[in-house]
């Protein structure tokens, strides 16, 4: 047997059985965004129906992320991570929230179709009447409210920040 020849014809097997393996992964990829951008049409409409207006797109894409540990300090500023910010609500206005280090591991977000689907089941119909949604975008939330304002450590966790003409919401971007 011409061991040469064997090696060939099994490299070109394994190349053949890796570009199927690619083109599937590949197409999977772009049923899953169709899916999302689909869904994002549907709670356009949906909304539509509810009588909020939309003034900005929905996005379609997902992110892993992971929680990051955070300092609270007193001062101006926004920190921010990766490339996003790190958002602190009700800690008071003069302090902010400066990444220390990320979590050991990330996981995938929800969907903005999915968040908005939430915000709208919290809101009652007085809040929904008149609601303009001004920008959706994935950000690191710190829920300070019902804690003292003050210098102290805490955990961001990735959250859908929905700016509207009524105030902002932030829902959290792991599946519960």
């Amino acid at each position: 047997m011409d061991y040469s020849k064997a090696k060939n014809i099994m490299i070109v097997l394994l190349l053949v059985a890796n570009i199927a393996l690619g083109a599937s992964y590949i197409g999977r990829q772009n049923d899953a965004r169709q899916a999302r951008a689909d869904a994002a049409a549907n709670t356009e409409r949906y909304l539509t129906q509810l009588g909020v207006e939309l003034e900005t797109e929905i996005p379609v894409d997902t992110a892993m992320m992971p929680v990051l540990y955070v300092r609270i300090e007193k001062g101006g500023g926004q920190g921010a991570y990766d490339g996003r910010d790190v958002e602190l609500s009700g800690g008071g206005e003069d302090y902010y929230a400066v990444p220390d280090k990320r979590g050991d591991t990330r996981a995938e977000t929800i969907t903005a179709s999915r968040a908005l689907q939430l915000l709208v089941g919290k809101l009652d119909s007085e809040e929904l009447s008149g609601l303009k949604i001004e920008d959706i975008e994935l950000v690191f939330w710190v829920d300070r409210s019902g804690l003292g304002a003050g210098e102290a450590e805490d955990t961001a966790v990735p959250a859908w920040k929905i700016t509207t003409n009524k105030g902002i919401y932030y829902i959290e971007a792991y599946e519960n």
